[in-house]
């Protein structure tokens, strides 16, 4: 299999993003924790992330280096956590991880696109 492109990735990553802050919205963590389906709709998102993170990290790590302060491994590892410790996820700190660590991370990846 070919290797796909920096920007598809990243825009993978973009997109996800987007379609996590549609589908959260203003609503909490208690709504989250009542909802499986948005949450697994989240967690699916998050999911995409991190796998494609995953790729840009072995494929592209100088891609990824331009944009230092965002931690790249954390981000590949929570698609890990995801898949195989499901079971263990709190949606208080999904929500947490949201809604501190998704802005960053949407406006690196917009500023890698823009240099692509």
């Amino acid at each position: 299999m070919s290797k796909r492109r920096p920007e598809v990735r990243l825009e993978h990553v973009h997109e996800s993003i987007v379609f996590i802050e549609r589908y959260l919205g203003d609503r909490g963590d208690r709504e989250l924790a009542g909802f499986p389906m948005l949450r697994d709709a989240i967690e699916r998102r998050l999911e995409i992330i991190g796998e494609a993170v995953t790729a840009l990290r072995r494929d592209f790590p100088a891609v990824l280096a331009t944009e230092p302060s965002i931690d790249w491994a954390r981000i590949a590892g929570l698609r890990v956590v995801l898949a195989h410790a499901y079971d263990k996820v709190d949606p208080e700190i999904l929500l947490e991880t949201i809604k501190q660590d998704l802005p960053p991370l949407k406006e690196a990846v917009r500023r890698l696109l823009a240099k692509s």
